[in-house]
This record gives structure tokens, sequence and C-alpha cells, in this order.
């Protein structure tokens, strides 16, 4: 993009943000949750602990990457957005491998995980600007 152009948001690239920010919501649910669970005396399993952890960073990622597209920022949209792609295929990957069976909520969040990661680096590269 150059300096003087308007910016232009494309409404994809929107449709995406508003995804995150309602995943973002989902996972600090997650969070929230588990700690309610962990300071009410429940056994601090590593179930529990990862889920904690897991919900927290994917919460901060989703919602700090929205952010970022809704912006245009090369760094907080499409850099951190690849990693919270990444990191929502890794948390269903590890889902997957813990229970054995899929459900709509790993096949919803692996569409997630693919569309951050391929899409800020396909689709939409070019319309991110270096801040």
């Amino acid at each position: 993009m150059n300096p003087g152009q308007p910016i232009s948001r494309p409404l994809g690239l929107t449709l995406l943000a508003m995804a995150n920010i309602v995943v973002g919501v989902f996972f600090a649910i997650v969070a929230l949750m588990t700690l309610v669970l962990l300071t009410n005396g429940a056994d601090s399993t590593g179930t529990l602990l990862t889920s904690f952890v897991a919900g927290l960073v994917l919460s901060l990622g989703a919602i700090v990457s929205a952010f970022g597209y809704l912006r245009l920022s090369a760094s907080r949209g499409k850099t951190l957005g690849t990693v919270f792609g990444l990191l929502v295929i890794a948390y269903v990957a590890h889902g997957l491998i813990l229970s054995g069976t899929a459900n709509i909520v790993y096949i919803v969040m692996a569409l997630i995980g693919f569309g951050n990661t391929s899409l800020v680096n396909t689709l939409y590269k070019d319309v991110f600007s270096e801040e």
C-alpha cells in the first residue's frame, strides 16, 4: 500500500475479524470456566491447567489479531493471525488425539485455524501495512 492511498479493507477480512472476536470470546469463557473450577477446589490436573492456559492464549491471540485485521496492521494482523491460526490447528489436533473422535466444534475450529493462516498469507497479504 502506498502512504497516500486511502485504506480499503476487504469485506472478507472484516468478516474474519468478526469471527475471531467471537472465537476469542468463546476461548475467554473456556478460560474463565476453568479458572472457576480451579479456584473452587477442583484437582489441578494437567487437563484443567492446559484448558486454562490454552483458553487464555487463544483468546488473546484471536482478539488481538482481529483488531490487527481491522487496522490492517502487518504485525498484529498478519503475523499474529498466522500464529493464532497455527495454534488453533495444534489445539484441534491435540483435542482429536485425546478424544479420538471429531465433532462439529473441532471442524469449525479447524476451519477458523486454516482460514486465518491461509487467507492472511494469500488472498489478503497485500492489504496489510507496515507500521
